[in-house]
C-alpha cells in the first residue's frame, strides 16, 4: 500500500513539473533568441526622407517578428549613442555591442544607399545591405545584400528575401562565407515572381508560433502595463508586443502610444500607426481617436482628413470625448 501511495505521488510531481514546463515555455519571454534592429544607417551625402528610412526598418521588424526562432529586443539606440559619443569611442559595432551586453544575442545593422533621396519613384534605384552580428562575440555571421527600386512593394519585397537568407544562418556554427563576404541579390519585380504565401517568413512561420490562451494573453498585457505604470518602459516592451502579437487590443494600443511617445523605444510614428490601426480596428477608442489624429495632422501616414474623420467618428460615437471635440473643431 506505501509503495502504491509513493508511486502515485511520483506521478502526480512528474504531472505537475511537465505542466509548470509547458506553460513556462508558452509564456516565455526569452524564449526565443533577442535580437536587436539598429537604427538605419544612411549612407547618401544627402539624407533620405525619414518615412522612407522607418520604412525600411518596419518592414525588417516585421519579418523578425514572424519568425519562431527570434525576436525582436528593443534598445534606446540614442542613448546608446549618446554614451558613446560622451565616453569618445565610435558608434561602431564593437562597441555597441559592448554596450547591449548580454541583454540580446544578436544584432541587425542596416546600410541604405540610393541614387536619389525621393520615395516611390520606380526611377530611384536602393542598395540595402544587412548585417547580422552576434553580440556576445561581436562577430559578423552574415551579410546580405539588394538592390532594388525605392517603391514600398519593391523594397519590402527585397527585404522579404534578404530576411530569409538571415534566417537561413545556423546562429550555432561559423558562417561559410568570411564575415566581409556579400552577395548581391536582385529581387525579382513581376507579380508572378513576388514571394508567395508559403515562401515568406510571415506566412510560413505562422502555423508554428505557439498559440496563447486568453488568461496568458492577459497576464503578458497586465505585466506590461504594470511596468509601464512604472515608468519602467523598457521592460514593458517585451510583454506588451508579445501580447500585441497576439490580438489584445490594449496591449497594441499601449505598445503604439510608446512608439509615438518615445518611451522605452525609439520614437516611430510610422510604428506606432501600425500598432494603433491594429487596436482601433478591434473597437478601441483610444486607439480610433489617436489613429484619427494621426491622418489630422500627417504623422506616421501621409494627411487625410476624410479618413480622421471616419476614426474621430468611431471614436466619438462610443463616447471618447477628445474625438467628439476634435470633430466639432473640423
Amino acid at each position: 500500500m506505501m509503495t502504491r501511495k509513493i508511486s502515485v505521488f511520483f506521478l502526480l510531481c512528474v504531472a505537475t513539473f511537465l505542466h509548470e514546463v509547458a506553460t513556462a515555455q508558452s509564456l516565455s519571454i526569452f524564449a526565443k533568441q533577442k535580437v536587436v534592429i539598429w537604427e538605419i544607417i544612411d549612407k547618401n551625402d544627402r539624407p533620405l526622407d525619414e518615412g522612407f528610412k522607418r520604412m525600411i526598418l518596419a518592414s525588417i521588424r516585421d519579418n523578425f517578428v514572424a519568425s519562431s526562432d527570434y525576436e525582436v529586443y528593443d534598445v534606446n539606440t540614442v542613448e546608446i549613442e549618446q554614451e558613446l559619443s560622451r565616453n569618445g569611442e565610435a558608434a561602431s559595432p564593437r562597441n555597441i555591442c559592448s554596450k547591449i551586453g548580454e541583454k540580446a544575442e544578436f544584432i541587425v545593422f542596416t546600410e541604405i544607399t540610393a541614387t536619389a533621396s525621393a520615395f516611390g519613384n520606380q526611377q530611384v534605384g536602393i542598395i540595402i545591405q544587412s548585417s547580422l552580428y552576434r553580440i556576445k562575440t561581436t562577430s559578423k555571421i552574415a551579410a546580405e545584400v539588394i538592390k532594388t527600386q525605392a517603391t514600398e512593394q519593391s523594397i519590402k519585397s527585397g527585404i522579404a528575401s534578404l530576411m530569409s537568407t538571415l534566417f537561413g544562418v545556423n546562429m550555432e556554427d561559423k558562417p561559410k562565407q568570411s564575415p566581409t563576404q556579400t552577395t548581391l541579390r536582385q529581387p525579382a519585380q513581376s507579380s508572378s515572381q513576388q514571394p508567395t504565401q508559403s515562401q515568406t517568413p510571415q506566412k510560413s512561420t505562422s502555423t508554428t508560433t505557439p498559440k496563447l490562451s486568453y488568461e496568458e494573453i492577459d497576464r503578458l498585457y497586465r505585466t506590461g502595463r504594470s511596468l509601464q505604470k512604472l515608468s519602467r518602459h523598457g521592460e514593458a516592451i517585451p510583454y506588451l508586443r508579445r501580447a500585441a502579437e497576439h490580438g489584445n487590443r490594449l496591449a497594441q494600443y499601449n505598445l503604439g502610444y510608446c512608439y509615438y511617445h518615445g518611451r522605452g523605444v525609439l520614437r516611430d510614428y510610422y510604428e506606432a500607426v501600425k500598432w494603433f490601426r491594429k487596436s482601433a480596428e478591434q473597437g478601441y477608442s483610444n486607439a480610433q481617436s489617436y489613429l484619427g489624429y494621426c491622418y489630422k495632422i500627417g504623422r506616421g501616414v501621409p494627411r487625410n482628413y476624410s479618413e480622421a474623420v471616419k476614426w474621430y467618428r468611431k471614436a466619438a460615437a462610443q463616447g471618447h470625448r477628445d474625438a467628439q471635440e476634435a470633430l466639432r473643431k473640423m
